[in-house]
């Protein structure tokens, strides 16, 4: 069966259903809070004198470039449904959270990826 003759195209559904975009939008989150953390604690430590103004300014440029832009091309750009697996997959959205038939769509990739961190740990 081509893609074009599949009920749901398997790139596209997670990507353009509202319960796809809810979930990228949720791990999208989470996942930017636990990385503004680490920059938060550049903060603490301009205020604490350990670095420079300058300093901090540059941990700021070097997120918005890095993880920032990372992460939203995680959620929006290149893959989405394949983002949003790997959210599942790595707990940051846990499967009790997910619709069951957008879990349902995504759940070989998710046992790939969680078959993959296991072997990797």
């Amino acid at each position: 069966m081509t893609r074009a003759n599949t009920p749901i195209d398997p790139i596209g559904y997670a990507y353009e259903s509202s319960a796809g975009r809810s979930m990228r939008a949720i791990a999208h989150e989470r996942e930017l809070s636990r990385a503004l953390q680490d920059l938060r604690a550049e903060f603490d430590r301009w205020q604490n004198g350990e670095i420079t103004a300058g300093d901090l300014n540059d941990k700021i440029h070097e997120f918005h470039n890095g993880t920032s832009r990372e992460l939203w091309v995680k959620y929006n750009r290149s893959n989405p449904s394949l983002g949003l697996a790997m959210a599942i997959a790595s707990g940051i959205i846990t499967k009790d959270e997910v619709p069951s038939e957008l879990l349902d769509f995504l759940s070989r990739t998710i046992d790939y990826l969680e078959t993959e961190q296991l072997t990797s740990e």
